[in-house]
């Protein structure tokens, strides 16, 4: 199933989604995480940029290993399809493992995501690398935020 599908009548709203799962992704009960990596592709691609945000930057009383995330991130990228999703997945297995970045580099990743209106989460991904200069980052993530909003 592509970016463009419907949603059917028994999905529910990307919105109550995201809600549920805000830090508070089940990243240890394989069943139940499966099943929200599914529904989160059946919804739309900004809901599963919010599970990869979550597996990119789980709560601080989750203890989930390095190993688990980059599953998870094998899963999510099996259940939808987005033209931003390998650059974002590519971003977020690199975080994961504590991979660093060039300035330039995520400013770039930034760019290409300010591209596609309301992929929040997929911005959020990609602001989430650590850089050397955080405040640059952002002030273009807000930028970006507040063209959409105004688009």
């Amino acid at each position: 199933m592509g970016a463009g599908r419907r949603r059917s009548e028994d999905t529910r709203s990307e919105a109550a989604f995201i809600r549920e799962i805000d830090c508070r992704f089940p990243y240890d009960d394989e069943a139940r995480a499966s099943r929200l990596i599914e529904e989160a592709g059946g919804i739309s691609a900004n809901a599963a940029f919010m599970v990869v945000a979550e597996v990119v930057t789980p709560g601080r009383s989750a203890k989930v290993s390095v190993d688990r995330r980059l599953a998870l991130l094998d899963e999510i990228e099996r259940a939808f399809d987005h033209p931003l999703r390998e650059m974002v997945l590519d971003v977020a297995r690199r975080v994961v493992r504590g991979e660093g970045f060039g300035q330039a580099e995520v400013v770039g990743f930034l760019r290409r995501v300010e591209g596609h209106p309301g992929q929040y989460d997929a911005l959020r991904v990609v602001s989430s690398c650590p850089v050397d200069d955080f405040d640059e980052i952002d002030r273009i993530h807000e930028e970006i935020r507040a063209r959409w909003r105004t688009a």
